[in-house]
């Protein structure tokens, strides 16, 4: 009893009491006492324990707390075991540098994505090894460090360095997300399914983006260890799905070997995702006619009154009445026509099959001027022979002024309006409303049948044939769901429709 008897209570006047009898006694007035906390902090610790076995997150912590209690202990391994020189090494392999690392800022924005990646990833290169100044690892650091510390390891820090060099980096789409809780993932390269527990899951990853990360399972509970810090638009993932069709030509199935084989190249296509998403770059832009977008403005003078030069160009408005254009027309005092414009307009679309008409220019006559504007280079030829046929020697050429898209969008330089002159754009009247409405509805009806680069110059419905164009299919829809995620949007199509048509 007298080893027993090690305690002094403040209730039994600083009396000796044993652990036991302690705690049945312990109360808050017991708060000054150095036991208590100790004791609070156990209790607390133990109640977490069970609610987590209740809900099934215990493993989930356990590996959480496993993941940091390991990094630490194996970086400061790396460091002593083989010095920073072989760290820099890493870093260059890292960023696929050649030679010299970049700018240190960049490092430490994906300080914790390279830890990671540095002590359970990275493989020396034969390059590496031939370096008579630094010491190299034969394997990965976390594997060299098991082997020379094993001893010192419970057997869950050795399942999960196990578990964790194992498993290679890889794309993954969000397919769900419950938010708090977890995020559904299914690995684009080895289309396997996820289900990992995230507490900081959030609404804001939306479905169908793209991660890269590493997915470590261990019995039923999954989590991502050292993920890239940014989420790609659904659209990136087009790109994946080729590269891991152009891999499944020459391997029947791809593997996590597979994978942890070209970790290299498939942390490249990161960057190089992380480069057009911080940096994007201009779209190739396209008329109705395929034509690349380029606004040129063609400059005549007339050798005929404007209202002879309007009548001989009655044929470019497809023989539409002449009060439209007359009503906003420049008359000078004696009634003669001064100024007028009006569009150039061909029957049909070979694109957008429902349209009854195309724009192709616009064209102004004002005094002794002709003035036409058209969007490719192509139909500037056109409207020039159409012009030697309808007008002859009445038309004489001076010039031609050529603006590319890009040019346009810097000289646009628009500012970003707020969700408030949104919402106003998108409460127009209900006439408006109703016209912009049959405007989208026939155009993604025609969406079907167009042929679409991003689908190999397949159409939708050509594409919805097969499963690599079924898969495709879906990622343009998710796309477009983020881009139309307001459903009061006039424009924004009916996807449970289109999905219907197209049989996904």
């Amino acid at each position: 009893m007298k080893n027993k008897a090690s305690r002094q209570c403040l209730l039994h006047n600083n009396g000796r009491i044993c652990p036991s009898c302690c705690a049945s006694l312990r109360s808050e007035s017991c708060a000054s006492c150095s036991y208590y906390k100790v004791s609070q902090n156990y209790w607390t610790e133990k109640l977490q324990q069970s609610a987590d076995m209740l809900t099934g997150d215990y493993l989930w912590h356990k590996m959480r707390k496993t993941e940091g209690e390991l990094m630490t202990r194996l970086l400061d391994y790396a460091r002593e075991r083989f010095g920073e020189p072989l760290m820099l090494e890493a870093l260059k392999d890292f960023f696929v540098w050649p030679e010299e690392p970049g700018d240190p800022d960049e490092y430490l924005s994906l300080e914790h994505f390279f830890n990671t990646w540095f002590v359970f990833n990275w493989k020396p290169e034969p390059r590496h090894r031939s370096s008579g100044s630094m010491t190299i690892p034969d394997k990965k650091i976390a594997l060299c460090y098991l082997d020379e510390h094993k001893n010192s390891l419970s057997d869950f820090q050795q399942q999960f360095i196990l578990r964790a060099s194992a498993s290679p980096y890889s794309f993954f789409v969000i397919t769900n997300v419950m938010p708090g809780q977890s995020t559904s993932l299914r690995d684009i390269f080895l289309q396997r399914d996820y289900v990992v527990k995230e507490r900081s899951a959030s609404q804001s990853k939306y479905k169908g983006s793209i991660i890269y990360s590493r997915i470590v399972t261990i019995d039923d509970t999954s989590i991502m260890l050292g993920a890239g810090s940014l989420v790609f638009p659904p659209s990136y993932q087009l790109h994946l799905i080729d590269l891991r069709e152009q891999w499944g030509k020459n391997h029947q199935q791809l593997t996590t070997e597979f994978l942890d084989n070209h970790d290299n190249d498939l942390r490249a296509v990161y960057f190089e995702f992380d480069a057009q998403l911080r940096n994007p770059s201009f779209p190739v832009l396209k008329n109705t006619d395929g034509d690349l977008f380029e606004v040129v403005d063609l400059h005549y003078d007339l050798r005929c009154t404007p209202h002879e030069a309007f009548e001989k160009l009655r044929p470019l408005r497809l023989d539409d009445a002449d009060e439209e254009f007359l009503e906003n027309a420049l008359f000078n005092k004696d009634g003669s026509l001064e100024e007028i414009a009006f569009p150039w307009l061909i029957a049909g679309n070979k694109m957008n099959l429902s349209w009854d008409n195309t724009i192709m220019g616009n064209l102004k006559i004002r005094g002794a001027s002709l003035t036409i504007e058209v969007n490719s280079q192509n139909r500037a030829k056109k409207i020039k022979k159409l012009l030697k046929k309808y007008l002859g020697d009445k038309a004489v050429y001076k010039t031609a002024v050529i603006q590319s898209a890009v040019s346009l969008a810097k000289q646009a330089r628009p500012q970003p309006s707020s969700r408030k002159d949104r919402d106003k754009e998108l409460e127009k009247p209900p006439e408006v409303q109703a016209v912009l409405k049959e405007m989208a509805r026939k155009h993604w009806e025609s969406w079907i049948d167009q042929k679409i680069p991003a689908l190999g110059n397949k159409t939708p419905r050509q594409a919805a044939k097969t499963a690599l164009g079924r898969e495709k299919l879906e990622v343009l829809l998710r796309d477009m769901e983020i881009h139309y995620k307001e459903e009061t949007n006039p424009l924004r199509p009916d996807f449970t429709k289109l999905r219907e048509i197209l049989g996904l």
